[in-house]
């Protein structure tokens, strides 16, 4: 398959992919507080649905690199995640229902973020060509039109035509899946390569230890600021098209940065690593800007930092674990960094968040937690400076410089 056909299906499933995201996990927020869930139990629940993640999203990324069946993953994870999802918004308010069924979401669908972005990479391996900035750019393209489209929706009609919407996504995404070639027979591991030798690979990589960490501490930020970015919101006064309108303009400043962004490494001027730190401090700018804001105006000015934050970390990280992850473990190193730097940041950064929102008030809360993305770009940063005295990377990874 040609280079432009697949960059053309790769497109569909980004697209697709994120508006559902935006349809469900973006919305569980809102959904929970119109069930009347308090914020502390919001806390709790999101916190349940990130342990679930940690433990089941490296299992999915094994089982993706063992069986190089991508395709049949992602429609099986996908299509359980719409049934789930229906399950939820007709519990009639059970709590103890709603919770399950958000876990369970949490553990398939959500799972395949990830392994969606191990897919691509391996997939560019195979065809440097792909553009990967350029791809996921779409993906926030739709996001933007999703946000803006659902929250008026919601607003005029009701929170229950969420699941239809997701499940009218989910078979346009399962068409486009079917589309994209799974990786080459060349990725699969050996029929001796057990889940212990890939973990022990992994562990003794230090610069994606390092990227974990990193990722960790910044996803008390990230976290804190997609969970209470609503509650902000309608503290302020907004409502549900505000919200939609504030997630249309988060969006839409990402997509020249992820669509520029290989154009940007190919002039040689700054390393993927450099570029993570600028990610992660834009982070903290956003947060303690979204937490001082005044007005809905002011904190939607405030995601304008998106752009320089999700905009470049997301083409950063992928380009960056390509330089020096074995291309036989990248789906399992994508999904442990999902599992263990941010949904396990994720599990500890809910119900801290939610505990000191509820004592101390939502803004003075995130501007603590803004101070954890500072501290992941020092620990990046300081961590890429070992790595380059202890003389570059492991052997093992697929290039030395890479711009995606």
């Amino acid at each position: 398959m040609d280079t432009r056909r697949i960059s053309h299906n790769i497109v569909w499933v980004q697209g697709t992919y994120t508006a559902m995201v935006c349809v469900s996990i973006a919305f569980f927020v809102q959904a929970f507080q119109r069930f009347g869930i308090d914020k502390m139990t919001i806390g709790l629940i999101t916190m349940a649905c990130n342990i679930t993640s940690v433990i089941t999203q490296p299992v999915w990324g094994f089982l993706a690199d063992r069986s190089g069946r991508q395709r049949e993953i992602v429609i099986v994870a996908c299509t359980l995640g719409a049934a789930l999802y229906f399950l939820m918004m007709y519990s009639g308010g059970a709590l103890r229902v709603i919770a399950a069924c958000a876990m369970g979401i949490y553990a398939s669908f959500y799972g395949m973020m990830h392994l969606i972005t191990s897919w691509i990479a391996k997939l560019m391996v195979e065809n440097p060509d792909i553009n990967y900035g350029a791809t996921r750019s779409i993906g926030s393209l739709t996001y933007a039109v999703t946000a803006v489209v659902l929250g008026f929706s919601v607003t005029k009609f009701s929170p229950i035509i969420a699941p239809y919407c997701f499940f009218g996504l989910n078979l346009i995404l399962c068409a486009a899946v079917v589309r994209l070639p799974n990786p080459a027979r060349g990725f699969l591991r050996g029929q001796g390569a057990s889940l212990r030798d890939t973990w022990g690979y992994l562990r003794g990589n230090l610069p994606f230890v390092v990227l974990v960490a990193a990722y960790f501490l910044n996803t008390f930020c990230v976290s804190t600021v997609n969970t209470f970015y609503s509650v902000v919101m309608f503290e302020l006064g907004g409502n549900e098209g505000h919200v939609g309108i504030g997630l249309f303009c988060i969006a839409m400043v990402e997509v020249p940065f992820m669509f520029f962004y290989k154009k940007l490494m190919s002039r040689g001027a700054f390393s993927n690593a450099a570029l993570l730190c600028v990610a992660m401090v834009s982070y903290a700018l956003q947060c303690f800007l979204t937490s001082s804001g005044r007005s809905v105006t002011a904190v939607m000015l405030a995601g304008v930092l998106q752009g320089l934050s999700y905009g470049v970390i997301m083409p950063a990280t992928v380009a960056y674990m390509v330089e020096f992850v074995d291309k036989r473990h990248l789906g399992f190193a994508q999904m442990t960094l999902g599992a263990m730097g941010q949904s396990l940041g994720a599990i500890i950064a809910s119900p801290l968040a939610g505990a000191l929102s509820a004592s101390w008030g939502t803004q003075p809360m995130m501007r603590l937690m803004s101070l954890f993305s500072l501290a992941g770009a020092a620990l990046l940063l300081l961590g890429s400076t070992i790595v380059r005295h202890r003389g570059g990377y492991p052997v093992g990874g697929t290039s030395t410089q890479s711009g995606v």
